[in-house]
Parts: C-alpha cells; sequence; structure tokens
C-alpha cells in the first residue's frame, strides 16, 4: 500500500470514529459527498486547506494523523520546529507558500484575508447552465466568488474525465461566450448533452471536444465541419493556466 492509499484509507478511519456522515463533511468544504467519497477511497487527491480543515472537524491531532499515514517522522531534534518550518517555507515557489499561509490560518483559526466578493449562480449540474429560465433553489444556489476572476457563473463537474485539472464534484467559475480559442476549456452543449471539455477547431472546420484525462479518451467528442448536430458554447472555463492540447 503506498502513502496515498494509506492516506485515503485513514483519511475514511477519522471520519467514521467521530461518526461524521459524508454529506456533513462535503457541506462543511461545500463540495458534494461525491468529492468525499473519491477522496477516501483514493479515486482523486485531496488538497492541503481541505485535509487540514476535515481533520479539525474530526477533531484529530495532525501529527497523528501524518504519523498513521507514514507521513510524518518527526522533527529533528537539532532543528527547532520555528527553524524547520522557514527552512520549508523558503524551499517553496510562491503559489505553494499561499497555500501553506492558508493551512496555517485553518491552524491558527484565524480568517484568511477577505477578498472583494460579488454573488453569481452556482448551478447544480452542468444542463441548467444552458436553461433559458432557471428557477434559483432548485436549478441553480447563490455563491459568493472573488471579484477578481471576472465569473458570470459556476457549477459543478462530475466524472473523471477532465482529472488532474478539474477534479470531480468541484467547483469551475465560467464566462459566458460563444466563442472560444483552441486549448480552452469550455462547457458546450453537445449532440444531446451540457459537456465540459477542451475545444479545438481543425483546419477543415471540425470541431474537437477532448477530455484532459487521456485515460477517457473514450469520452472525447467529434463533429466534422459538415454535421448538421449542433454545439453550442455557454461559457469559458477560467482556469489558472492553459493546458496543451493533445495530438490532433
Amino acid at each position: 500500500m503506498n502513502e496515498h492509499e494509506r492516506l485515503s484509507r485513514q483519511l475514511q478511519a477519522e471520519r467514521l470514529r467521530c461518526n461524521r456522515s459524508q454529506s456533513a463533511a462535503a457541506k462543511l468544504l461545500g463540495c458534494t459527498p461525491q468529492a468525499i467519497s473519491n477522496w477516501e477511497r483514493g479515486y482523486t487527491r485531496i488538497d492541503c486547506v481541505s485535509l487540514f480543515r476535515l481533520l479539525r472537524w474530526y477533531g484529530t491531532d495532525i501529527h497523528a494523523f501524518l504519523r498513521a499515514c507514514g507521513l510524518w517522522e518527526g522533527e529533528d531534534e537539532e532543528e527547532s520546529g520555528e527553524g524547520r518550518l522557514r527552512r520549508l517555507y523558503l524551499a517553496l515557489d510562491e503559489r505553494d507558500r499561499q497555500r501553506l499561509l492558508d493551512i496555517a490560518a485553518v491552524l491558527a483559526e484565524e480568517d484568511a484575508p477577505q477578498k472583494a466578493t460579488e454573488t453569481i449562480p452556482l448551478y447544480r449540474f452542468l444542463a441548467a447552465a444552458g436553461y433559458p429560465s432557471p428557477q434559483p433553489g432548485e436549478d441553480f444556489d447563490e455563491l459568493e466568488a472573488d471579484v477578481s476572476l471576472h465569473a458570470d457563473f459556476a457549477a459543478r463537474v462530475d466524472g473523471d474525465s477532465m482529472e488532474p485539472v478539474i477534479h470531480s464534484g468541484e467547483i469551475i467559475y465560467c464566462r459566458r461566450t460563444v466563442s472560444l480559442s483552441d486549448g480552452d476549456v469550455g462547457l458546450f452543449y453537445a449532440g444531446d448533452g451540457m459537456v465540459c471539455k477542451q475545444f479545438f477547431r481543425d483546419s477543415e472546420g471540425g470541431i474537437h471536444l477532448f477530455s484532459v484525462n487521456r485515460a477517457r479518451e473514450d469520452a472525447d467528442l467529434y463533429f466534422p465541419g459538415s454535421s448538421s448536430m449542433t454545439v453550442i458554447c455557454y461559457g469559458r472555463v477560467i482556469l489558472p493556466h492553459r493546458i496543451p492540447l493533445p495530438p490532433v
């Protein structure tokens, strides 16, 4: 059993020990019960902030948890905890440093710095993003989003075809648009349903909708330029970086 499998099993054991449900854990984090299940089964990797929030809620000592997973060997006797923390912090890149600060805020029970937010619809399922008149409380809930994202709406993705960029149960933020550039990830009505895929238009006008997870190449969609089937883009997914296209 590798470290990832041990962590997943131990995470489930801690939840069961304190008699918490996956639904309650999902409500705490603002994700789906399926996301909790995927973490506990080792299908997807839990992020550090969510892990530390769950452990605090379970009443689990973080050091004991890491030891049980074989991920903690204790401090170097010749190096203080403060010194070790500083050394590790300086070894991180800027993104991981911010993640470490977020974790520290959770541990210290401090609120993270407040950001300006705006209210956008969080659609409960992808198809609702294409409804002409979605119903509040039925098709979508209200979500406070960072204004710097310039997002028009959010939605939850189900399935593993966009791993590891987008995890099953994860909230994605989108901007309304009807056109995309090659390599953009978007929400589409394609064929007979809504999908989240990576977009590419070939030299003959054909539209390729790729799964980022190439193990799920079976979920790719292709519409020739001469096809009469409808492909409508409802939004571009806001991502921190561009994703390379697979070989076409």
